[in-house]
């Protein structure tokens, strides 16, 4: 009673607000005590699925395979340990079905055009408020009609 905490992050990302808006109490958990929680696996596997679509995207339209989704997924999984997994089983189960959408969404064809933006951060110093904010774009189509 009567006592005031003060939290103080450095950088605030889209990742902090995300999961304080989800929980506050597992965001502080997290990121100010710095205590591992369970879930990790998810964050190292969101950010396998970013690098492969952003290198997926990259890579000229020829090149763009069915061979290099997986290439690319082999490529980048060995940064994941089994042990962040609750077993080997679930460990497999999620790369299986992680490999199965990641070919089926990007060699669909269904995506006329490239991404606009992908994974794009874009940066504005507002002196009135002394801070510099920014904004990262995950995916940004488009078509002859629209942006999305």
């Amino acid at each position: 009673m009567g006592k005031e905490y003060r939290v103080s992050i450095a950088t605030l990302t889209d990742y902090h607000l995300q999961d304080f808006i989800r929980c506050p109490y597992q965001f502080y958990v997290y990121h100010i005590e710095k205590i591992s929680t369970q879930q990790n696996w998810r964050k190292m596997v969101q950010l396998v699925v970013n690098q492969v679509v952003s290198r997926y995207y990259k890579l000229p339209p020829v090149s763009q395979t069915t061979k290099k989704v997986m290439d690319l997924i082999d490529e980048l999984w060995r940064v994941m340990d089994v042990r962040q997994f609750e077993s080997k089983i679930h460990y497999y189960t999620a790369l299986a079905k992680i490999t199965d959408h990641l070919i089926q969404s990007l060699t669909s064809g269904k995506n006329e055009y490239p991404p606009l933006f992908l994974y794009e951060k874009f940066h504005m110093n507002i002196d009135e408020l002394g801070t510099d904010l920014s904004l990262t774009l995950d995916v940004a189509e488009w078509s002859t009609n629209s942006f999305i």
